[in-house]
This record gives structure tokens, sequence and C-alpha cells, in this order.
């Protein structure tokens, strides 16, 4: 699933680079179906239906139920994590919105909060 993610990751720069608004249709085809195949493989690998409601019931380990959680995300965001070939815009992670945010919260850890709104807008 990685190489998948990465490929994707490159294929959007890649557009992006050359002025497409998005990666070409067969591009993006080929990397959504390995994306479900790799997603059905994980899931004919973990035991038949959902993990029980409760931990250390049922016969499943933490990794299976960790890896089921994942795989089951995936699927159903599957649009959310491709979304990069639809819009070469969006970036592959979100590393820059929480560098945005981190001098924020070092501040509100050291001084306790904003005292003002004048501060608080700066």
């Amino acid at each position: 699933m990685g190489q998948i993610l990465i490929e994707a990751k490159h294929l959007s720069e890649t557009s992006a680079a050359a002025g497409q608004p998005n990666v070409t249709l067969r591009a993006a085809r080929r990397i959504r179906t390995r994306y479900h195949q790799t997603l059905d493989v994980a899931l004919h690998l973990l035991p038949d239906g959902p993990p029980p409601p409760r931990r250390h019931t049922g016969g499943w380990t933490t990794a299976e139920r960790d890896a089921w959680n994942l795989t089951t995300r995936m699927r159903r965001d599957a649009d959310q994590v491709l979304r990069l070939l639809d819009d070469t815009r969006v970036p592959f992670d979100n590393n820059q919105a929480e560098r945005d945010l981190r001098m924020i919260k070092i501040h509100d850890k050291i001084s306790g909060c904003f005292r003002s709104l004048t501060n608080a807008e700066a």
C-alpha cells in the first residue's frame, strides 16, 4: 500500500509540475485499481467479519483489530485518500498545516492561553 500511495504522490507532483489540474484518467484508474486490490487482499488475510466489540475476546489480536480498522477506514474514505489524483493542488500530507499551528500551540502551552483578543488575533 505504501508503494501505491508513493506512486500516487509522484504522479500528482508530476502532473502539477506540468500544469495539469489532475492526473490522467488512465494513470488514476490504474492507481485506484491497485489500491482496492490491496485492500481486498488485506481484508482476506484477516478473520471473517468485523472484530468483536470488546478487546481480547473472539480470538482477534490487537494487530488484527488495528489492521481491520485501518483497512475499513481506507476503503470507506478512498475518495479522500486518493483526492490528490483528482486535484493536483491537494498535498500528499498535512505537514505544512501542522507546522503552521505549531507555534500557536507552543505559545498556548507556555503561557496557558492568549490573554487578550488583540494578542489572539496577532
